[in-house]
């Protein structure tokens, strides 16, 4: 199993991409897709932690 410590890391690099980068028109189908990952990666930590336990 990956080392969520990893994740954090990877996390904190999109992060400061994400802070560094300028947004304009075309890139408006880019952000609606980070977005709704985002989503959904916080929908499945969410339920992993209310549920005490991984899948």
């Amino acid at each position: 199993m990956p080392d969520l410590s990893e994740v954090v890391k990877i996390l904190e690099e999109v992060e400061q991409i994400i802070k560094t980068s300028e947004v304009n028109e075309k890139d408006k189908e880019l952000v609606q897709l980070i977005l709704i990952k985002n989503m959904n990666i916080e929908a499945e930590l969410y339920a992993k932690y209310l549920n005490g336990n991984s899948k």
